[in-house]
């Protein structure tokens, strides 16, 4: 049997106190409520054990999913119960949802719980057309949020933007989503060039990485959310980023040039509706576009990424691998991925753990992938430059590079 306890389920650093919001979403829905549902998940009243605590994640992500549509919503309230808000999404999709977090209890959820009941104490579902069951969980927030303001500690001086800045989390990723979809990111593209320094002292440009810049697009979305916390709900996101920024390239022109740009992608980004336009607008241009892939998405599916790789090569664009340290090169062997380019990000921690014999071995993993195909990015310093030639790799990029390139562009060096 599940133990049933009074106190919240521990659910790690997600957000607690979103009563209010649900009441506010509630009245938004306005007058007509037909095709409006609700369930509240009632996880206070169970007491996880520490296997089901690590299965929550995964079992909100369902969930989330459901809220990130047009007509869903996900909330938290105070007592760590769940309420998931949906408008005109058919009522088996959010069973469906719901019942993987039943998942998390093996031996099922029909049990006694504090207030003694026996029915089905995990769920309670509300037809919100329905006046009573929309003023019983309309009731149940106010409850919840003035208890939670009776109980709230007074504060005193201010606090610093860490300790009011929330992690991403599977309840606030829907809205963060949403809000995603609809932001204007045209004026938040950045472009950071790759060069090749040769023997002479002279640099080639490579190509022009195009990217978002992350700080703003946070302060533009969600000032109050980190969202580089939590890997694979910045993942979704970043699924509906790669959307805007397929779209948006092309639109402003980015992609003209001489030199090509590159644009980081998800594996999964590369099979949608947006991917096959932006690759009808590269008809004609004279070189294709350096698509760069992160190393855990590849290692999450190597299959997806072989497909992804043959594809993309054989339509004359390059593949960059993307995401290694100088001490992954000494774990894995990068030379069977088949990429065009490897990108390793520099750092003068992972330099300063090399000895001179894994600067051997190192020097031999290069070697073996492809001086030609090596890039040192993250360029902050002389030593990170010296450091690489003499590994043999001549192939830069980072915003000691950034100078670097206007120093030559002075002098007529590029």
């Amino acid at each position: 049997m599940i133990e049933p306890v009074s106190a919240g389920t521990n659910l790690g650093p997600v957000a607690l106190g979103q009563d209010k919001l649900v009441h506010d979403h509630l009245h938004g829905l306005g007058r007509d409520k037909r095709d409006a549902y609700a369930a509240q998940i009632h996880l206070s009243r169970f007491k996880l054990i520490e296997s089901q605590s690590r299965g929550v994640g995964m079992a909100l992500r369902p969930l989330a999913t459901l809220a990130a549509r047009d007509g869903g919503a996900l909330f938290r309230l105070s007592n760590a119960d769940l309420v998931l808000v949906c408008r005109g999404i058919p009522l088996s999709d959010m069973d469906a949802a719901v019942s993987r977090v039943r998942q998390l209890f093996p031996g099922g959820v029909t049990a006694e719980t504090v207030d003694g009941r026996f029915d089905d104490p995990l769920v309670t579902w509300f037809d919100l057309s329905k006046s009573g069951d929309y003023s019983a969980l309309l009731a149940t927030t106010e409850a919840l949020s003035a208890k939670t303001a009776r109980q709230a500690p007074k504060k005193t001086g201010k606090s610093s933007p860490n300790d009011i800045r929330r992690p991403l989390d599977p309840l606030n990723l829907s809205a963060i989503g949403r809000r995603l979809r609809e932001a204007r990111i045209a004026d938040l593209i950045r472009q950071q060039t790759a060069i090749e320094i040769r023997p002479g002292g002279d640099g080639r440009p490579l190509f022009r990485e195009t990217y978002v810049s992350m700080s703003e697009l946070q302060n533009r979305i969600a000032p109050d959310v980190n969202l580089l916390e939590g890997t694979s709900l910045f993942r979704y996101l970043t699924e509906t980023l790669d959307k805007h920024v397929l779209t948006t390239v092309p639109r402003r022109g980015l992609a003209r040039g001489r030199d090509p740009i590159s644009l980081n992608l998800n594996i999964s980004s590369l099979t949608s509706g947006e991917f096959h336009l932006f690759h009808k607008e590269q008809n004609g241009a004279a070189v294709r576009p350096v698509i760069e892939i992160q190393l855990t998405d590849i290692l999450a599916d190597m299959e997806a990424f072989a497909a992804a790789r043959d594809t993309l090569q054989g339509h004359g664009y390059r593949v960059l691998v993307d995401g290694l340290s100088p001490l992954t090169l000494e774990f894995f062997d990068v030379s069977h991925l088949r990429a065009d380019f490897v990108k390793i990000c520099w750092s003068r921690e992972a330099w300063g753990a090399l000895s001179s014999d894994r600067t051997a071995e190192m020097r031999e993993v290069v070697t073996r992938t492809g001086t030609q195909k090596m890039l040192l990015a993250r360029v902050d310093c002389d030593d990170a430059i010296e450091w690489a030639l003499e590994l043999g790799i001549t192939r830069f990029q980072g915003h000691y590079i950034d100078k670097v390139i206007k120093a030559m562009t002075a002098k007529g060096g590029i």
